[in-house]
């Protein structure tokens, strides 16, 4: 029996929209039949599977971007000063406080030592 769960696969107060995955509780029975099709569906979307013992969880199909991704996240929430600067830089994003192309340019010109 399959049955569907919607999971958040980010950091936060909350899910934005993108990053809700379907997540599909599969029998280890049917995953062994089903493997190929599961993996297929995993790496092209943001689709993953639970796959249950006897009604006990006991692994996780998830595409290789998203399995990175959650590395990724896991290491900036275990470093205490990366997840400062992350949410110094959410606070700017939401202030306003960013450059485009032409600002960072100049800014970089600014600090890169001119040469004669």
């Amino acid at each position: 029996m399959t049955r569907m769960t919607r999971v958040w696969s980010g950091a936060g107060a909350g899910p934005p929209a993108d990053t809700m995955t379907c997540m599909r509780t599969v029998p280890i029975d049917e995953a062994q039949s089903e493997l190929p099709r599961l993996v297929d569906q995993a790496a092209r979307g943001r689709e993953s599977y639970e796959i249950t013992r006897d009604g006990d969880r006991v692994a996780v199909i998830v595409g290789a971007d998203d399995y990175d991704a959650l590395r990724e996240t896991i290491v900036v929430l275990a470093d205490q000063w990366i997840y400062a600067e992350h949410l110094v830089g959410q606070a700017d994003i939401a202030a306003g406080d960013v450059l485009d192309v032409t600002g960072l340019t100049a800014l970089l010109a600014e600090e890169r030592p001119h040469r004669s």
